[in-house]
């Protein structure tokens, strides 16, 4: 018997590569989605689309109707986790896999660290047959709110100013990576009952990344850094006096602290591998167009 899978978070970048490589697993796979999203590669896929929200739990009922699993891909910082979880024990959900983020580690946007942390809390304490995957930043997609912003800044402009030194580290990790290590979480029952961070390669200077990009992109890029200190200072007056900007101080701030996570625990439970920065910025830059 085929087992169908609810999936949330479906048509955001990491959904739209995951949901195909459920069905090649010979899931049978149903997707929550809001009325407003644009579902047309879902719909190409032939998969099932039920109407619904988070924010609505009278939609959840129908969306859990004769499934087994559930892959929630929606951010857990929403505070809708316990809506979610509450319909999947109510409906017997068998088994379950949940996307939080590598960023319950920071001590910075203590409202949102909150939420999350209050959902996996949830989670852990439903009875459900859960795993939680906390990947770190999330790129390889036209969608993701870094790296493509990054190459197309810098396949147009010479020049980068970087807050601070620039030798803090960071670990992005590729979108089919992600996928792939939810698939594969899901249907290894070591997972069970665990929490797992899911990262890049390995870790790298700020530098470094903005280095293989540019050598990606046959670009030279002269880095001007300024004191991480004086533009946290400035953006926090400019948000204090109501004055817009596309930065904000704790973004900035977040910017500034190391986020490398060891995987050794994904890799042993269900074999997570990482694709080196380098190859997945390559492929990047060619979805992009810009290669």
């Amino acid at each position: 018997m085929t087992t169908t899978i609810l999936v949330t978070g479906a048509t955001g970048f990491t959904g739209r590569r995951t949901v195909p490589m459920l069905m090649a697993r010979g899931f049978k796979v149903r997707c929550l989605v809001r009325p407003q999203s644009d579902v047309r590669q879902l719909e190409a896929l032939g998969v099932e689309l039920v109407r619904g929200d988070l924010a609505m739990p009278e939609t959840l009922p129908r969306a859990f109707a004769g499934v087994t699993g559930l892959v929630s891909i929606a951010p857990l910082d929403t505070g809708y986790a316990d809506a979610l979880v509450d319909a999947a024990v109510a409906h017997g959900i068998g088994r379950a896999v949940f996307v939080s983020s590598t960023q319950i580690f920071t001590p910075l946007n203590a409202e949102a660290l909150a939420t999350r942390l209050a959902a996996e809390r949830r989670i852990a304490d439903s009875g459900l047959w859960y795993t939680i995957l906390r990947p770190t930043m999330i790129y390889g997609a036209a969608g993701d709110r870094n790296i493509s912003r990054l190459i197309r800044y810098l396949k147009r402009w010479p020049v980068l100013v970087i807050p601070g030194p620039g030798t803090y580290l960071v670990q992005p990790i590729y979108v089919d990576d992600v996928a792939r290590a939810i698939v594969d979480a899901y249907q290894e029952p070591r997972a069970v009952g665990n929490c797992y961070n899911i990262a890049g390669r390995e870790p790298m200077a700020f530098n470094r990344l903005v280095d293989i990009i540019a050598g990606r992109l046959g670009r030279k890029i002269l880095k001007v850094h300024l004191p991480a200190a004086l533009l946290i200072a400035v953006l926090q007056k400019a948000e204090a006096a109501g004055l817009p900007f596309f930065l904000r101080a704790e973004q900035l701030q977040r910017l500034n602290v190391d986020k490398a996570f060891a995987y050794d625990a994904a890799a042993r439970d269900f074999g997570f591998t990482a694709l080196p920065f380098e190859e997945g910025v390559r492929r990047e830059i060619a979805a992009l167009g810009l290669g």
